[in-house]
């Protein structure tokens, strides 16, 4: 299963977040108040194969009508924006509290000779914290991670952060929760790629953004038509 940005993809590496009782929020209505819950006794066992960046050669592609690829990172970088407590992610604060090899923190708050925990993070003024802390962690140290050949793909998804939608205040957040995409317009999202609500990789605007051919093309060599017709051949092959 493959997540683009938006669609779950840091979500896929861990286990869902639990309540004390053992139940996990599936919602919270902000205008009624009203929560619903889900109860799972016993969740997946989780297999990653990478976290951010994949390669997608051609030459480890199969004639079987499937993407393949493999992780294209020594190291994982790691958001961790959404942890600001003790205890929210246990199993992640466990592997970089206490690591087997030296990590990198990227706008946490520690001194020198300290331990780093994930939660403390900077402030970018008083009482504003930074909206991108990162750990960085080698692949090798990863529990359970799938040994670095190509695996294929059943399952593509591709997703966006949406605000709350009520119909006092209306917002793009109307979307909904799934939607599927015909492979035209699939290829339309991935040249587009859309940033939503809340996304802390974007902090210069409240507004849908995009992180798109046009938006990468700073990193990238070559045309940008060549990158569109590369996403467009991802579709059609």
């Amino acid at each position: 299963h493959e997540g683009a940005s938006g669609s779950g993809k840091s979500e896929m590496l861990e286990q869902p977040h639990r309540l004390p009782d053992g139940r996990m929020l599936k919602g919270h209505n902000i205008v009624t108040g009203e929560k619903r819950y889900v109860e799972i006794q016993r969740t997946c066992d989780l297999h990653p194969v990478c976290d951010d960046m994949a390669l997608c050669h051609p030459d480890i592609q199969q004639d079987n009508g499937k993407l393949w690829l493999m992780d294209a990172e020594d190291a994982w970088f790691v958001r961790v924006d959404h942890i600001n407590e003790y205890g929210v992610d246990p199993e992640l604060e466990k592997l970089t509290a206490v690591p087997s090899k030296p990590l990198l923190f990227l706008n946490i708050d520690a001194v020198p000779n300290s331990r780093a925990l994930i939660w403390e993070h900077i402030e970018d003024s008083p009482g504003i914290p930074c909206p991108n802390p990162r750990v960085v962690i080698p692949r090798s140290i990863i529990p359970e991670i799938v040994a670095r050949e190509p695996v294929s793909i059943d399952i593509r998804s591709m997703g966006i952060r949406t605000p709350p939608c009520t119909r006092e205040k209306p917002t793009y957040g109307i979307i909904g929760m799934v939607h599927i995409l015909p492979p035209a317009l699939a290829w339309l999202w991935r040249l587009v790629v859309p940033r939503g609500f809340s996304n802390p990789s974007i902090v210069d605007t409240g507004t849908m953004s995009s992180e798109g051919v046009g938006s990468y093309w700073p990193f990238s060599t070559g045309k940008q038509i060549e990158q569109a017709n590369l996403l467009l051949r991802q579709i059609e092959e």
